[in-house]
């Protein structure tokens, strides 16, 4: 009878062994899939980095009316959505961006430029003075969605055309990402 009721015993702890078994399998289990929803939060929470600066490589001559000012000197160009070929910043992450451009006139120049969202203008820039250089600057942040394109054209008729009108040294183009 001793030996029943001692393999009962033991067929009753192993019963309670398997049952704890498998519920550190299913909480096992339970962890990876908690650690996996995690570490996704993680990676899709990290702002992605965005962000280009470009300059002008020699002066602006003769421009046109609605030029596109192409700044093909690039320095930072992170996530590759600045295309120094073409001038044009084209959206891969959707998010609120900034951007900003700085211009500098040749003396006696009359210039006017704008920062367009998808060609609507954003923001303006005004330059002249008779006899020195002179500036203008802005800086615009604006929504974008994925293939909106950002450039900075020549404002309309609005400025000289002959000649050379912008300098090269002290032109730059910026934008960034601020929050996708």
């Amino acid at each position: 009878m001793g030996f029943n009721k001692t393999e009962s015993n033991n067929q009753k702890r192993l019963l309670d062994a398997t049952d704890i078994l498998h519920q550190v399998q299913v909480d096992v289990q339970n962890l990876k899939a908690n650690m996996a929803t995690v570490q996704s939060q993680v990676k899709t929470s990290q702002t992605p980095r965005i962000g280009f600066t470009s300059t002008i490589s020699k002066d602006v001559v003769n421009l046109g009316d609605n030029q596109v000012i192409r700044f093909d000197t690039v320095y930072t160009n992170e996530g590759g959505d600045y295309n120094h070929l073409t001038g044009i910043f084209t959206c891969e992450i959707p998010g609120l961006y900034a951007f900003y451009v700085h211009t500098l006139a040749e003396p006696g120049k009359h210039l006017e430029t704008e920062i367009t969202k998808n060609l609507r203008t954003m923001a303006n820039t005004y330059a002249y003075d008779k006899e020195a250089f002179s500036s203008g600057s802005n800086m615009a942040v604006m929504i974008l969605q994925k293939g909106d394109t950002v450039l900075v054209r020549s404002h309309g008729s609005a400025h000289s055309h002959n000649g050379s009108v912008i300098d090269y040294w002290y032109t730059s183009f910026s934008g960034f990402l601020i929050a996708p």
